[in-house]
């Protein structure tokens, strides 16, 4: 049998927000991730964290955690007041065996104002690849 690709996939939300540890003044460093598992496709699941990934850096060829919560534990340790980091994908839309997903992202490191970023991911559930 070939799978539905009218239906959607399940999708589960993977959300947490976490402030630097041993914090408890209101200019706290945080990290919100807010991201998506894809039970029956696991590979846009690594294809969404390398892709968040590499809206975290500050530099063009600045290398990347190898995971979110590695990002998160070393984003926190070297964090200074008010630092925050911002990290989420949401479907956009699922029709015709493609899964499009909205990457959004928003790096606060004290300066005048944040860095904001925006990517999407155009997946092929036929072919299981972007």
């Amino acid at each position: 049998f070939q799978p539905n690709y009218r239906t959607p996939l399940e999708t589960t939300r993977d959300a947490s927000e976490q402030l630097k540890p041993g914090c408890s003044n209101p200019d706290c460093p945080l990290v919100n991730i807010d991201t998506l598992r894809f039970p029956a496709e696991p590979a846009l699941d690594v294809i969404i964290e390398k892709r968040l990934l590499q809206m975290t850096r500050t530099e063009k060829n600045a290398p990347v955690a190898p995971t979110l919560a590695a990002y998160r534990d070393q984003f926190l340790a070297n964090a200074g007041p008010r630092n925050s980091s911002y990290l989420q994908a949401k479907v956009r839309e699922q029709h015709d065996g493609l899964v499009i997903i909205e990457l959004s992202s928003y790096l606060d490191t004290g300066g005048a104002h944040g860095n904001p970023g925006r990517g999407f991911i155009n997946y092929s559930r036929q072919q299981h690849k972007v």
